[in-house]
């Protein structure tokens, strides 16, 4: 590779950058405007807001009977209170009702507890106002009744209060730190995306928008040389964002903190970023942006336009909020399988160095990791940038025209339509699925799986006039096959148990309490045989329909046998809405697609998914949950289960399609 040509497609991509001088100051000048503008702003106006709602003069609705109680002479020594005398609330007169029970006197004269109904308005924001200032004088005036019942009673106030709680903060100093380290980073990440995301949508799709793409092709660059160059841009102008953006951001922070009147007892009080953390905290953003500049130029690229780039980039911004969510959870650390997580381990890391609770070794685990995953993004990227048809997806491959007058039949949909019948499948499936369970889960099953999966599938391959049995690969798999697969499925299974045992003692496994309950509740309602039907024949039949028929004979017009394997189990693990179970789903929905390859019948993989699902109803009849079944024996006989299910999985090189005539080949 010739880096002397990537330099110049770099400077190249960067002078064209700079040039656009009105682009390029806002860059600059925007996060030194906006944070100072907005802080002062808006906590200026919250001040004058908040001085303003204290002096507006309220009205305390009480129950009559009730107006010279000692609590509500104590509420209306408040100067902008007024007390009025009501039989029941009237909200169009007072802002809140209180309502002192019918033995409310006699209660209190006996030493007991007195009721009260506080009545408010939560759609109104004067009436949850005063709420919040009655009710602190009522827990005030119920502290004071306290004090003199016991004084009366000739018992010390320790009684009710055996401890004196003194708190003190032995690490005050990092309080600050400890805090900003739970926002930055998703701050950062953010930041990083915006500033990816506009470079990106114009090297990427702006310049085939423009029609420039074609020249820098001609051009002597190689593919790898023409990446790289782009690559390094995106990053640049990312990174560069993301820093400007956070300077700007820290200093008015740390400004504002120190012109507040409550600054001296504010935990950012004195904040500053420790110096020794700055160069490790540089470098993994440094990693960080390049994996976010390779998400960002994979999207344009596959973007026809810089709008439809745009588009793609909101799903990206949408998935980098859930580490920094997941980040903030309590529990979450620095170990284990979260030091190689991306972009989680970004925001782990980032906390830990700002309360220099971070050694060489993490750092090096997260800008390792990262490497690992931008190094994948480079190989899309190069893979999509060797691919005419990825980079000129021009219209007029969809056949989403509607006019079916005007459709001429096929043997499977374009890729670009079974990937958009998934991606309009799910959330039908998740918001479907979760709103008949309220109905029912045999009919949430039944509906889901046979009208969503089994019939849109079939109805959209009638309506456009592609050939069912092609499309689904309905051929003869012979006896062989059969038998072998039949095999096979045991071995498969015990294989995606090892690993959720593996996963279990990485503490990533998932709780079974949803799937005692749903196996229980099936079988109590419907008995073996019933919930054998819904969990493993339904299933069986319908996703593998929809999976290996319909989306996989898509994918296959462009992608290759790998990638479609690859894709299918993203896909798969995906629609079965479980993070802890992706790995398995996801590992299952791979090997059912390599058996479709392998075989080319739909019926061997429908076979498979019935005798997967089949045995964990079995282990559940037993009395067993699929992990805890195999962690009986699994510390007895790990050697022999490992061993074995190595082997049997071998029987995956003995599948060969059944001799079928050239024409019925997909």
């Amino acid at each position: 590779m010739n880096w002397q040509q990537v330099f110049l497609l770099y400077k190249k991509e960067l002078l064209e950058f700079v040039r656009d001088r009105r682009t390029f100051m806002i860059m600059l000048l925007v996060p030194a405007l906006l944070y100072p503008g907005l802080i002062i702003v808006t906590s200026e106006l919250a001040a004058k807001q908040m001085a303003t709602q204290a002096k507006k003069s309220y009205i305390v609705g009480v129950k009559k009977g009730y107006e010279n109680s000692p609590l509500v002479k104590k509420i209306s020594e408040v100067k902008n209170f007024t007390i009025l005398s009501q039989q029941k609330p009237d909200f169009e007169k007072a802002h809140v009702f209180i309502e002192p029970s019918d033995k409310y006197q006699k209660q209190l004269e006996a030493l007991d507890s007195a009721g009260l109904k506080i009545y408010y308005q939560t759609a109104d924001n004067s009436s949850r106002y005063v709420y919040g200032e009655v009710y602190d004088l009522i827990d005030e005036y119920s502290r004071e009744l306290v004090k003199k019942r016991l004084l009366e009673l000739g018992i010390k106030n320790g009684f009710v209060q055996p401890f004196n709680i003194l708190v003190e903060k032995v690490d005050k100093d990092v309080e600050g730190r400890f805090i900003a380290g739970r926002i930055l980073p998703g701050i950062m990440l953010i930041m990083l995306v915006v500033g990816c995301a506009f470079i990106g949508q114009e090297i990427g799709a702006g310049e085939k928008e423009r029609g420039t793409l074609e020249t820098i092709l001609c051009s002597p660059l190689s593919r790898l040389e023409l990446v790289c160059g782009k690559y390094l841009t995106v990053a640049t102008v990312g990174l560069v964002s993301a820093v400007i953006n956070l300077v700007c951001m820290g200093l008015t922070f740390s400004l504002m903190t120190k012109m507040m009147a409550q600054g001296e007892n504010s935990p950012f009080a004195g904040f500053s970023i420790p110096l020794a953390a700055i160069p490790a905290i540089f470098l993994c953003l440094v990693m960080v942006a390049f994996l976010v500049s390779g998400l960002t130029l994979i999207a344009s690229s596959l973007a026809r336009t810089v709008q439809e780039a745009s588009q793609y980039m909101i799903p990206i911004t949408l998935f980098l909020s859930l580490p920094v969510i997941f980040s903030s959870l309590p529990g979450v650390e620095f170990e284990g399988m979260t030091r190689f997580v991306p972009f989680l381990n970004f925001c782990l890391i980032f906390q830990n160095l700002l309360i220099m609770k971070a050694t060489f070794i993490d750092v090096f685990y997260v800008m390792f990791s990262t490497a690992i995953f931008a190094a994948l993004v480079v190989f899309v990227l190069i893979k999509i940038y060797n691919s005419e048809s990825a980079l000129f997806n021009h219209e007029g491959r969809s056949v989403f025209s509607f006019k079916r007058s005007l459709m001429r039949g096929k043997n499977s949909p374009e890729t670009s339509d079974s990937i958009i019948c998934f991606l309009i499948m799910l959330p039908l499936m998740f918001f479907v699925s979760t709103s008949l369970q309220q109905i029912g889960l045999r009919e949430s099953i039944i509906i889901s799986q046979w009208g969503l999966f089994f019939l849109c599938s079939l109805g959209f391959m009638v309506y456009f006039k592609i050939n069912i049995r092609e499309c689904l690969t309905l051929h003869n798999p012979g006896a062989r096959n059969l038998i072998v697969c039949f095999l096979l499925t045991p071995f498969c299974f015990s294989g995606v148990v090892l690993l959720s045992l593996l996963l279990h003692r990485m503490g990533l496994s998932a709780p079974e309490v949803e799937t005692v309950d749903l196996m229980a509740s099936l079988t109590n309602n419907y008995g073996f045989l019933g919930s054998l039907l819904l969990i493993s024949v339904t299933p069986a039949i319908c996703e593998e329909v929809f999976f290996r028929g319909l989306v996989l004979s898509g994918l296959r017009r462009e992608y290759s046998p790998k990638a479609c394997i690859l894709i299918q189990a993203l896909m798969f693990g995906v629609a079965h809405f479980s993070l802890f179970r992706f790995a398995g789903t996801a590992i299952m929905g791979a090997a059912l697609t390599l058996v479709l390859f392998r075989t080319r019948s739909l019926i061997c993989t429908i076979m498979m998914h019935m005798i997967f699902n089949g045995l964990s109803c079995i282990l559940w009849a037993h009395g067993f949950a699929e992990e805890k079944a195999f962690e009986a024996v699994f510390s007895e006989w790990k050697y022999f289960i490992i061993f074995g299910t190595l082997t049997g999985l071998s029987l995956f090189f003995v599948l060969k399609p059944k001799e079928v005539p050239a024409e019925q080949l997909v």
